[in-house]
């Protein structure tokens, strides 16, 4: 629901980040997604409708899974950025802005 309320708009030059705990790790990526050639996690998207998803399959990075104890609950944080371009309301007449007079 990121781009809800702006019809037709798509969002460009999109860049998400995934994070998890110390206990798993992210094993695949789905949709429309670049890996960043530097930084782990970082993904990219050149442009994303309000149609698109996302989706990613996890695995465990040890055998111990989450442990048995419950102090150390999953976790997974997860950032968008995105910029989207709207057009300009129009000008009401008499509005400044030229070398009339």
């Amino acid at each position: 629901r990121l781009l809800h309320g702006a019809a037709g708009a798509a969002a460009h030059h999109c860049t998400l980040r995934l994070r998890t705990s110390a206990e798993f790790d992210v094993a695949r990526a789905y949709g429309g997604l670049i890996p960043d050639d530097v930084f782990e996690g970082l993904l990219h998207v050149m442009r994303c409708g309000p149609g698109d998803c996302f989706a990613f399959d996890f695995e465990f990075s040890n055998a111990g899974g989450f442990g048995d104890k419950g102090d150390c609950p999953p976790t997974i944080q997860l950032a968008f950025e995105y910029t989207v371009l709207l057009p300009l309301p129009p000008r009401s007449a008499g509005a400044g802005g030229g070398a009339g007079a």
